[in-house]
């Protein structure tokens, strides 16, 4: 239950990120960010928990599969409500899950 906890408290810390930034800020590039935006964080952090969230039942999580939604990282509202959206997800009890990913041999 504590992961539960640190992941909410995360997923509101990004909220209040979201409510004070403007959609100029959001989707400006930043060389600070590696001249990325913050949108684009944005959309990485929360398509991983919507990756899990959906994974979840099936008790098997491949991130690699995930979404990567051009519009979550350049209208802030979206992100907002998808945000939102995590938070207000049932609380999960505590399960194995299969963590799957994509290897490069290079």
């Amino acid at each position: 239950m504590q992961l539960q906890n640190i992941i909410g408290a995360t997923l509101r810390q990004l909220e209040t990120l979201l409510l004070h930034v403007t959609d100029e800020q959001y989707a400006q590039q930043l060389a600070v960010l590696s001249d990325n935006s913050i949108g684009q964080h944005i959309r990485h952090i929360v398509e991983m928990f919507e990756c899990l969230e959906k994974g979840f039942e099936r008790g098997y999580v491949c991130y690699e599969d995930r979404e990567r939604s051009r519009d979550l990282e350049s209208v802030r509202e979206l992100a907002i409500v998808r945000v939102n959206a995590l938070l207000t997800a049932p609380a999960r009890p505590d399960k194995p899950i299969v963590l799957a990913g994509y290897y490069d041999e290079q």
